[in-house]
């Protein structure tokens, strides 16, 4: 395998438009006079002027702290709500472009449940971004959406399947902040009527 073959292979594996940029460099650089900095390329130009976290990624400082969280789900309109409580802790990560939540919770008959979501805002498509995996699924959760500073809230929409009929269902996500110790979790499906209803609701409690 050559050095040139290798390296396309390893940005195959790792999928990142960015290291696929610097390999496009390491390729071109016999064809380029020595000394260039490849940073001046207008590849890279166009890369970089989507790299920097922008004034949207402030608002996500809100969001960092240990939290309490007081937790209520159903799976239907008619079903009764399940209560629980859980820790979450948010943390800024890659130079401030994304908050890192990690929830634990453990409910009464031992069950423990994890979970981690990333939050960021997107300054290429312009949406705010999330990520959520848990420990009772083998899925990624991917969902986008906006912030509206004067509600402080932000609004995502998302897709998940709905095990039970193996079809995708859309779900919609309101978190809104109260003051800087407390916010509130709010997420909207709907039934098989098709009419929406809220499915789990979680209050913030800074620690």
């Amino acid at each position: 395998m050559t050095r040139g073959t290798l390296r396309l292979a390893l940005v195959a594996m790792c999928g990142f438009a960015f290291g696929a940029a610097l390999v496009a460099h390491a390729d071109d650089d016999d064809d380029k006079p020595k000394g260039q900095d490849p940073m001046n390329d207008p590849k890279m130009a166009a890369i970089m002027k989507y790299s920097q976290p922008g004034p949207e990624h402030g608002a996500l400082q809100q969001l960092v702290g240990d939290w309490d969280q007081q937790v209520k789900w159903r799976m239907t309109p008619d079903s009764p709500w399940v209560t629980s409580t859980s820790e979450c802790e948010n943390e800024l990560v890659l130079g401030g472009r994304f908050v890192r939540s990690t929830i634990e919770s453990k409910d009464d008959d031992g069950f423990e449940y994890m979970a981690i979501g990333y939050t960021g805002f997107d300054t290429y498509r312009k949406k705010y971004v999330a990520t959520w995996m848990d420990n009772m699924t083998t899925m990624i959760n991917f969902s986008d959406g906006s912030y509206d500073p004067t509600a402080r809230m932000f609004m995502f929409l998302g897709t998940t399947p709905d095990f039970e009929t193996g079809k995708t269902k859309h779900y919609r996500s309101q978190l809104t902040i109260h003051h800087k110790d407390a916010m509130t979790e709010q997420v909207f499906e709907t039934d098989a009527n098709g009419q929406e209803f809220m499915s789990l609701e979680i209050h913030y409690k800074r620690d």
